[in-house]
């Protein structure tokens, strides 16, 4: 089509493929022809503004009427009230913003002022560092445009989105492929940020499927890029950092997932233990690391067993390995707890020796340790739940199993109790403090689930659970935390998903 200077009239889907369009509507021929959806541009442009989005306004990749931010929502007994923030014009581009709100989401708020960084000061020497047209910018204006969706829902930020994120999707394809650029750091950043926009972007809990495939396909090649980069990946600071952070985010999904933890994880942890300072907090965070890899192997192995064997007697001997697994690995993960300090039954937040940005960082790994111990026994109780039904293969049998549901019970209720005691300082009240960033959001969306989704803590802090996604969702922007990704493992692997 000539070029006439003029905003084209064309649907969306022709404009990007430059192809002629009949300026149909609602569709055009040729989006009707192809089944692809249809949308037109707003030439009005009109000015955008921010407002607080809701349980009730939101919508899911859908253009329907948004309901009024005065709305409320209850979730449980409890009630999520939003303020409304008065239109304001935007004084700078979309673009300009992009890379400052993504910084401003990855650090932490001190209690006197002023902001830290943690082990995620990498974020400030990388991002305000990468050109225009690289990968790691395409995917933060995938990440920053679409947060801004959710701030102010309109068809054009739709589009960016979409298109930096497709964008992002052909360039990395390109990086995978050279020996060069998929050892980069900034590739590797690149391919985080993409599985944070997937959660963002969310999956609605009424969608058929497990949830956001292009997620998990993410957190693959996370391993893979790690596999690549190789030992040479430790030997800088900014290397350590960004290995803490995704395979933080890989022991996740294969938690999550019931599978097995990275093959090379071992050879990874060696090269940690002999060539990495002892200071670095890659180091110190190693114990957790280990733990947590071997949680993943201790679910992988009880499920993949179970449905291995179908005489009672050979379960029973399975559910009696598990659990003894679990209930010293439990005390392994306390112990490690103990090493830095600090006493199994103390929270970070009671020690008055810890620093502001200690207790923040070490509140968090006791979340993770307790996920770890919340996630194995939540497994035994879906087993022991299926075991009681069966006929009793000798006396007493029942009564056993009943007395390791007890046990597994009050350690899963005890684990998700100080989880839940800790989203007061993750997540702001209504006292008018800062908004929760992303890596606190992100940290606390993982247990938060977990919490909910398992059967020791149904009826018991699953109201608080829930409020605490329903806040991540609709304050924080991360739309995953309402999302339908999360199963328990049983459920899946029985294909109720």
């Amino acid at each position: 089509m000539p070029n006439t200077g003029l905003p084209s009239r064309a649907c969306e889907g022709c404009r990007q493929r430059r192809v002629t369009c009949d300026y149909g509507r609602p569709s055009c021929r040729r989006c009707e022809r192809n089944s692809r959806s249809c949308f037109y541009r707003n030439l009005e442009n009109p000015e955008p503004s921010f407002r607080i989005q809701t349980p009730a306004s939101y919508r899911s990749q859908s253009g329907q009427q948004t309901e009024s931010p005065n709305q409320q929502s209850r979730s449980g007994s409890q009630e999520l009230r939003h303020s409304i923030s008065p239109a304001r014009a935007l004084g700078e581009s979309w673009d300009a913003q992009i890379i400052p709100l993504i910084l401003s989401q990855f650090s932490f708020p001190m209690p006197g002022g002023g902001r830290f960084y943690g082990s995620l000061e990498f974020f400030s020497v990388i991002l305000p560092t990468v050109p225009p047209e690289s990968l790691t910018r395409s995917a933060c204006d995938a990440v920053g445009y679409l947060y801004f969706m959710h701030k102010t829902p309109s068809r054009d930020l739709t589009t960016r989105h979409q298109r930096a994120y497709g964008h992002a999707l052909q360039q990395l394809r390109l990086a995978v492929d050279h020996p060069v650029a998929q050892r980069q750091d900034e590739t590797l950043l690149a391919v985080w940020l993409l599985c944070l926009y997937e959660l963002m972007l969310g999956t609605p809990p009424d969608a058929p499927g497990p949830g956001p495939s292009n997620w998990a396909a993410h957190s693959v090649a996370l391993t893979g890029l790690l596999r690549s980069r190789g030992q040479q990946q430790f030997g800088t600071r900014t290397g350590c950092q960004l290995f803490q952070l995704c395979y933080h985010h890989i022991q996740t999904c294969a938690l999550q997932s019931g599978t097995e933890p990275a093959a090379e994880a071992k050879q990874w942890f060696e090269t940690i233990r002999t060539r990495v300072n002892t200071q670095d907090p890659l180091y110190l965070f190693l114990p957790f690391l280990l733990v947590g890899d071997e949680a993943a192997h201790i679910c992988s192995s009880a499920l993949s067993a179970w449905n291995r064997v179908t005489q009672a007697e050979e379960r029973l001997e399975i559910l009696y390995t598990v659990f003894h697994s679990a209930r010293a690995l439990e005390f392994s993960m306390h112990g490690s707890w103990e090493r830095l300090g600090l006493p199994s039954d103390s929270p970070p937040s009671h020690s008055t020796t810890l620093n502001p940005k200690q207790r923040h960082l070490l509140l968090h790994i006791r979340n993770h340790i307790d996920t770890c111990i919340l996630r194995i026994h939540s497994v035994l109780l879906d087993l022991l739940r299926e075991a009681v039904s069966w006929p009793e293969p000798w006396p007493g049998t029942h009564e056993h199993l009943g007395e390791l549901q007890q046990v597994c019970t009050e350690v899963a209720q005890e684990c998700a109790d100080r989880i839940l005691s800790s989203v007061p300082q993750f997540l702001a009240d209504d006292s008018g403090s800062d908004s929760p960033g992303w890596a606190d959001a992100l940290r606390l969306m993982w247990p938060a689930r977990v919490i909910l989704a398992s059967p020791a803590t149904q009826g018991r802090g699953a109201d608080t659970a829930k409020e605490a996604l329903r806040r991540i969702a609709y304050e924080v922007g991360i739309m995953q935390a309402v999302g339908s990704f999360f199963k328990p493992a049983r459920r899946s692997l029985s294909g109720q998903t």
